[in-house]
């Protein structure tokens, strides 16, 4: 029986044409090769689906070797990159046991969480693999191919494709650096689900949540952990927000919430911007700016149609749903949408992203500040952005873009800061990020009717439609009318947190 703790990378492959390119590719020359073992598994639960409860699957597989039971369980996944606890036992029987992993932690986690309870079968893969074992550089992996099904009870079933780099032993940086050589080469995505999460999926059972969506900051720990924990969560938001829009690029939201997960995860980049090596710290900053800037059109074009909705509604027939400015939006949207999805299809985002996995884990800390403690620099920090913001709100000109747009971008990045720290904040700072989020939406409304008016009259440039003209002006009107009144409000906000 062993007790490893598995590391590895996910992948989805576009064909099984690019398993016998890389197979193939120089990269792996000189590695040793096993082809086309076919593995066949059994994943179980009790009816009540206890163990996904506690996020434990228990797995028996067919090898040629024999038959195996595996439990994984305390899924810390940062989604494309999967840190999981295993345990691996031989058994005789396809029967669910918890007595073969008598003696370690797991097989009496499994004995309180089963108890009497029958254990039944949940659903079936089979896939062949076809392993490359990878020793060079400091770096031993285990680089898996699999082909094959996902098999539901019901008879229900899904194709499997998919590339996984096992560390064996080495670096994790390492591995990460492997991986972008090979995805730099064939497009590929980060596969964001396990194939246990996917069987349950198709079985129509309910995926339980990872204690990985849950940081935990222990108490006293250290600014280096602590941040690494809390941006990890945020890059598997950007992952899943990532396949999220792929399969449904149309979605208002798969938009915003992609852009937004980028944004959180800037901001902690940022939060120890003056702890780390300048360099690499800007390369991954201009890396995530650019993968939310190729966003900003399909999200201004989904604001200016909510908007324009909003004001059809409040216009007593002057506007309405039939319009030729809408007619516009959607088709502007629908080529940005094709023009962004294609790029995001191709793979491209794989390796960049995989170079700010690769910072998460190594930012280049400097060494004078590594002993920080997360707890007390975050209170400092907020505190400190907090009064910046206060000072400044007493001194600006709500009238004037230029002051406001500055203190603009604070509150935002604090309000960023804040919303992926939530789970480790007090109640004032809790209070804080309520204030800000009406902050923000005072301040983001002034600068957005301040720079779309010029955006609503470039959309117009190149018609002669009276109708579209008609349109534009009643909505400049609309967004001018609403300004007063947030200068107003704006410069009478306190902060309550």
């Amino acid at each position: 029986m062993s007790e490893p703790k598995e590391i590895e990378l996910k992948f989805l492959l576009n064909s099984p044409k690019e398993i016998k390119a890389i197979l193939s590719d120089e990269l792996f020359d000189d590695q040793a090769k096993m082809e086309g073992t076919m593995l066949h598994s059994t994943y179980y639960d009790t009816e009540d689906m206890r163990l996904n409860q506690n996020n434990i699957a228990y797995r028996i597989r067919k090898t040629a070797q024999g038959l195996e039971a595996t439990v994984k369980s305390g899924a810390d996944d940062s989604k494309g990159l999967f840190v999981r606890n295993e345990w691996n036992a031989p058994i005789r029987t396809r029967r669910f046991s918890s007595q073969v992993f008598a003696g370690s932690p797991i097989g009496v986690k499994l004995f309180e969480v089963v108890g009497n309870a029958e254990v039944k079968p949940l659903f079936r893969t089979q896939f062949k693999r076809t392993i490359i074992h990878y020793e060079k550089d400091g770096l031993t992996a285990e680089i898996a191919f699999d082909q094959g099904k996902v098999l539901a009870q019901d008879g229900g079933q899904e194709a499997i494709l998919e590339m996984e780099m096992e560390l064996k032993a080495g670096s994790i940086d390492r591995l990460l650096a492997l991986g972008e050589a090979v995805t730099s080469k064939y497009p590929m995505h980060f596969g964001t689900q396990s194939k246990y999460e996917r069987g349950l999926m198709l079985s129509g059972a309910e995926v339980a949540q990872t204690s990985s969506t849950k940081v935990q900051i222990e108490k006293g720990e250290r600014l280096q952990t602590g941040i690494q924990k809390m941006m990890l969560a945020a890059f598997q938001a950007v992952l899943y927000n990532h396949r999220w829009f792929l399969l449904s690029p149309q979605e208002v939201e798969s938009v915003h919430q992609l852009r937004v997960s980028i944004r959180q995860l800037r901001s902690l980049c940022s939060f120890i911007k003056p702890f780390v090596a300048e360099e690499p710290y800007t390369q991954v900053q201009n890396t995530l700016r650019e993968f939310a800037q190729q966003l900003a059109q399909m999200r201004e074009l989904d604001v200016l149609a909510e908007e324009y909705t909003q004001a059809a509604e409040n216009s007593k027939g002057f506007l309405n749903r039939q319009s030729a400015l809408l007619k516009l939006i959607d088709e502007k949207r629908l080529a940005s949408q094709e023009q962004v999805h294609a790029l995001f299809s191709s793979g491209i985002n794989t390796p960049k992203l995989l170079s700010v996995l690769a910072w998460i884990y190594e930012p280049q800390w400097i060494e004078e500040h590594a002993q920080v403690e997360f707890e007390s620099y975050v209170d400092e920090q907020i505190a400190k952005r907090k009064k910046k913001i206060v000072r400044a709100l007493k001194t600006i000109d709500m009238h004037d873009i230029a002051q406001v747009h500055p203190v603009r971008i604070q509150g935002k990045k604090l309000r960023y800061l804040l919303k992926v720290m939530k789970s480790q904040l007090k109640k004032p700072q809790l209070r804080l990020l309520k204030d800000l989020d009406g902050l923000q939406e005072l301040l983001g409304g002034i600068c957005d009717i301040e720079v779309q008016i010029p955006y609503l009259k470039s959309l117009g440039a190149h018609s002669r439609s009276v109708k579209l003209h008609k349109e534009l002006a009643l909505m400049a009107g609309y967004r001018l009318s609403r300004l007063d009144d947030m200068h107003e409000k704006a410069k009478n906000f306190r902060f309550y947190g």
